[in-house]
């Protein structure tokens, strides 16, 4: 009997993008709608494999495979303006089936995740704006893709933020931005429910006369089981997840 060291890696890769045509009217002064169909296309990319270090003796061994998903959605919403300065819109997402594909073969099914969504803007106070919104997402239509013991939960997104006019840098001002949002995340942990918290502030720069805008921000982020019987059965009361993310965009008007 001999024993042997192996190195061991498993890697999952994937995406899935939602390709969307709409259409849309302006119906009056205060009130424009639309609607769209979606197309939800993809592929996951799985990967095993073994090293081992004496290479003289063992060879490494690897295994790739890939999977596509493939599924549609019907969307619709309308945007009122009830008096100058605040708009109110609201959207609906339905979700149709969902399929996980090997080549031409089926794998799994399911139904794409429904949504559901509001929105307030408010532009009554000079040189400022201010917005909030909500969203419900119906995750666990997506259960039957994946194995029976996946951890999947129906979800809530509330998000609000504003955006002032600041100093100015030479002729042009520059425009400060904070936001804060709160949402459950769809997947979760020894079947509880995680809560992301996000605070982030930024700074609009602009430039070229105003044609362009660089945009810069820096957001804090943390993850935590939601507290309840499930949490402490699970022992994930003192569990944490932290986050700082920088990011910048550059948005050009021809």
């Amino acid at each position: 009997e001999e024993t042997v060291t192996v190195d061991e890696a498993v890697e999952a890769r994937g995406s899935i993008a939602d390709i969307r045509f709409g259409v849309g009217a302006y119906v009056t002064r205060w009130l424009r709608a639309g609607v769209a169909v979606h197309a939800l296309t993809g592929e996951n990319r799985l990967f095993s494999g073994r090293t081992f270090p004496d290479t003289t003796r063992f060879g490494s061994v690897g295994d790739t495979s890939v999977v596509d998903f493939a599924g549609t959605q019907l969307s619709a919403g309308v945007e009122l303006t009830p008096i100058r300065g605040v708009s109110i819109a609201g959207s609906a997402r339905r979700g149709l089936g969902m399929r996980v594909l090997s080549g031409d073969s089926t794998l799994r099914r399911a139904d794409a995740p429904d949504r559901i969504g509001v929105g307030l803007r408010v532009d009554r106070v000079t040189g400022a704006t201010f917005a909030l919104s909500y969203a419900r997402n119906r995750w666990t239509r997506l259960r039957g893709l994946g194995g029976p013991n996946l951890d999947v939960f129906d979800g809530t997104d509330l998000m609000g933020g504003v955006e002032a006019v600041g100093p100015r840098l030479g002729e042009l001002p520059l425009l400060i931005r904070l936001g804060a949002r709160q949402r459950t995340l769809p997947f979760g942990l020894n079947d509880t429910e995680v809560r992301e918290r996000a605070f982030t502030g930024g700074l609009g720069l602009p430039f070229v006369g105003g044609r362009a805008v660089a945009d810069v921000a820096l957001q804090r982020a943390s993850r935590t089981p939601v507290a309840g019987a499930a949490a402490d059965r699970a022992g994930l009361a003192d569990v944490r997840e932290r986050a700082w993310t920088l990011s910048v965009g550059f948005t050009v008007r021809p």
